[in-house]
């Protein structure tokens, strides 16, 4: 009988430790188990932050871009528009320069004429007094 309760001992010892070593093994694995989960977890929280971090920066490179072309837009319009000022204003000074020119013109036209008038008037009054006085002007 002390075989059998040495028997017994030893298969007590024997299942213990083969359930401990049963639990411990199993405790090892969801240990690995959990890790590998916050690994998995770590490495797409980290995939989510750097497509957010790539979508925020294409969006910044966009609205950079957007604000360039914008510019580039306003800076033409205004080279446009100072171009518009400057050839209205070169279309004012050919429009004063001609009407000068023509004022000129008239006048000079008109100078002539009164010339034109006083000589005929001359030539007048001289034809007439050389046909009262019966001679010919020297003049002429």
């Amino acid at each position: 009988m002390k075989k059998s309760v040495v028997w017994i001992i030893v298969a007590i010892v024997v299942i213990g430790g083969g359930w401990w070593w049963y639990a411990a093994d199993q405790a090892k694995k969801a240990a690995e188990a959990a890790a590998a989960a916050q690994a998995q977890a770590e490495a797409a929280a980290q995939a989510e932050a750097d497509a957010a971090a790539q979508a925020a920066a294409e969006a910044e490179a966009a609205a950079q871009a957007e604000a360039e072309a914008a510019a580039a837009d306003a800076a033409a319009a205004a080279d446009q528009a100072a171009d518009t000022v400057e050839d209205a204003a070169d279309a004012a000074a050919d429009t004063a320069a001609d009407a000068v020119d023509a004022a000129t013109d008239a006048a000079n036209d008109a100078a002539a004429a009164v010339s034109d008038a006083v000589d005929a008037a001359t030539d007048a009054v001289n034809d007439a007094v050389n046909e009262a006085t019966g001679t010919e002007d020297a003049q002429q």
